[in-house]
């Protein structure tokens, strides 16, 4: 392999070489952080730059490095601090057969249900093997675990058969979250994610329901749990009279799933799809937003005018924090008791909507409450 000319680098201090192209680092630079830096791809699954985490556990995004002192390793690049002067490869035949091989090892180890699963076409494992050319069928069915699948949380949903231990799930409910309601048990190919305390996830007394763990999970193993089904079936019945509710940020986040400019105003498409679909109501959730606001309102100046009379207003300010997100009120009641007093009482828009909607809307237009969805 050609290297540049030795004496056409500027500051070695700072350079190293990956497939022949001078790449500056920043100190305590990983290889893969430089590469990435250069707009060199490297093949990875458990690295996630945003969280700062590089456990290392995928073994797929490996290189091959060529030392200044003499001598060549494979090595993984997320966990490889870059040195100056360091000769770099990432697809020699070497590092593409071990890459590949380590991938097979995954798919093997894998629930391949692809055509079902939440992340089919958007699937870290599936990128990977189309970039290394795995072989899915040279190891298929040979080992396939029984891993639990978990479907008593209320909002979530872990299919183990799909974990490839990447642990980026722990990290976030960790470092982002602080919540810890995620843990690794057991050991080798028994490894897998399981729940803080609990033996399942339902009975977890950490976990909030965030659903951050879904979003960084590069497999599908975790997942929000999708009733989407239910909601058809709702609108299949000539019986049930449908009222939908959207938020006002809806409006402009559903631009780009028209084709349209992001944060363009699509209200009017959003209803006019919904009434497509066959709903009978569609309704802007502004409507019980204000009444959340009057709610919280009228409680925060109930409660300084009572710090008021007690002579605590200076001394003791009330901090006041709403209530209208239920992560947050799980948060608060599962890890933060301390801050229930803190806490609206008020429910939250979305809730306050589906009382008012099964009340007065129900009165006003002449439906039978128990036929409203």
């Amino acid at each position: 392999m050609a290297y540049p000319d030795k004496n056409e680098m500027p500051d070695l201090s700072r350079r190293a070489f990956i497939n022949g192209q001078t790449v500056a680092f920043e100190p305590n630079d990983t290889i893969l952080e430089a590469a990435r830096r250069a707009g060199i791809f490297i093949p990875t699954l458990c690295e996630f730059a945003a969280l700062n985490h590089r456990p290392g556990t995928c073994r797929v995004c490996l290189v091959e490095v060529e030392l200044p002192q003499g001598g060549r390793e494979i090595v993984t690049s997320c966990e490889t601090k870059i040195e100056p002067g360091m000769r770099i490869r990432t697809r020699t035949a070497e590092v593409r057969r071990r890459q590949k091989m380590q991938v097979e090892l995954l798919m093997a180890d894998h629930d391949e249900n692809c055509s079902s699963c939440k992340r089919h076409g958007k699937c870290g494992l599936q990128d990977a093997a189309l970039w290394t050319g795995a072989d899915r069928l040279g190891l298929s069915g040979r080992y396939k675990p029984i891993r639990k699948l978990d479907m008593s949380a209320p909002a979530m949903r872990f299919d183990g058969g799909k974990c490839i231990r990447c642990l980026r799930c722990i990290e976030v409910c960790r470092q982002v979250q602080g919540v810890s309601a995620l843990c690794l048990t057991g050991t080798g190919t028994k490894a897998e994610i399981g729940f803080t305390g609990a033996v399942n996830w339902g009975s977890s007394d950490r976990c909030i329901e965030c659903g951050q763990c879904s979003l960084v999970c590069p497999t599908g193993a975790i997942s929000v749990r999708d009733q989407g089904c239910d909601v058809f079936d709702m609108l299949d019945d000539d019986s049930i009279t449908t009222v939908f509710q959207f938020a006002p940020a809806l409006r402009v986040a559903l631009s780009e799933e028209f084709g349209l400019p992001p944060g363009m105003d699509v209200q009017g498409k959003i209803v006019s799809a919904l009434k497509r679909m066959g709903a009978d109501y569609v309704m802007d959730t502004n409507w019980s937003a204000d009444v959340t606001i009057m709610e919280e309102g009228t409680e925060m100046l109930a409660n300084f005018e009572r710090a008021k009379k007690a002579g605590t207003l200076h001394s003791k300010p009330f901090t006041y924090f709403t209530s209208c997100c239920p992560g947050w009120v799980n948060y608060v009641e599962k890890i933060a008791p301390d801050m229930i007093p803190h806490v609206s009482s008020t429910r939250s828009p979305q809730a306050i909507f589906g009382a008012l909607a099964k009340t007065w809307l129900v009165e006003h237009a002449g439906i039978e409450k128990r036929d409203m969805r």
